[in-house]
């Protein structure tokens, strides 16, 4: 079943954050089939990533949404609001990165297929070095 990643953010930062992981998840395509990833239900499993101000009492974790073949599994991680904001390009890549990889531990491994957390940590730190050496792929 596929993986997608949805990103949520106030303004213009949710804007940036949107554009930065559209650059991971093309980065990643080369080494990860986001298409292919969950086993078993036919569930789509969301990776929704937020990068709001602390005071925004939203939370991290596991939820289940729609019925029948609609059947999705949200996991939810936050993005460090100030890092993201307040950082270099540099570190907007790693927070991007470490917070991909913990979206994506928050999934039950039942909801996997065998070895796919280590393939996609992989993508996904192929993704970190291949950002870092092409800095016009960096969103403006």
């Amino acid at each position: 079943m596929p993986l997608k990643v949805l990103t949520f953010g106030d303004g213009g930062n949710g804007q940036q954050l949107s554009a930065w992981v559209d650059e991971f998840v093309y980065a990643m395509g080369g080494q990860y089939n986001l298409d292919d990833v969950a086993v078993g239900k036919a569930e789509l499993i969301v990776l929704a990533l937020s990068c709001l101000p602390s005071e925004w009492p939203i939370g991290e974790g596991t939820s289940r949404k729609g019925r029948g073949s609609g059947r999705e599994l949200w996991s939810h991680a936050r993005i460090d609001y100030m890092r993201f904001n307040g950082g270099s390009a540099l570190e907007r890549i790693d927070e991007i990165a470490e917070t991909l990889v913990k979206a994506l531990k928050q999934v039950p491994t039942v909801k996997l297929a065998p070895g796919d957390l280590e393939k996609f940590s992989a993508a996904v730190a192929f993704a970190v070095q291949d950002l870092r050496m092409r800095p016009e792929r960096h969103p403006r």
